[in-house]
């Protein structure tokens, strides 16, 4: 059962890496922002993981809008690129909401399924 996965893995496991378009870091990215999404909103719990995508897809958008303008005019120069804001406060979020509401913001009720 395990050995057809494992035969159709393999080819894309060699093939992928020559190809410029699949980097491993972008993956690697997306699949931190997916897990952030999950832990933000409630894991196990659909409305919570949209309102978890939601949020961050938000906070992003308005960190690139904001980050922007006020670095130069902070410290007359860009001193961090967004990315490197938007991965710190990603790291930030996810630690609170784990100490915090480890259920996420939108939790999962007891009798609920």
């Amino acid at each position: 059962m395990l050995l057809a996965p494992l035969l159709l893995g393999l080819p894309v496991f060699f093939f992928l890496p020559s190809k410029a378009l699949c980097r491993q870091s972008s993956y690697v990215w997306e699949s931190i922002v997916v897990l952030a999404m999950v832990v933000l909103g409630g894991i196990g719990h659909i409305p919570g993981v949209i309102l978890g995508a939601v949020l961050l897809t938000v906070l992003s958008e308005i960190l690139r809008g904001i980050s922007q303008p006020l670095q130069p005019f902070l410290f007359g120069h860009v001193v961090l690129d967004v990315e490197i804001i938007r991965q710190l406060i990603y790291g930030l979020v996810l630690i609170l909401i784990m100490l915090y509401r480890p259920g996420g913001i939108w939790q999962k009720r007891g009798g609920e399924r």
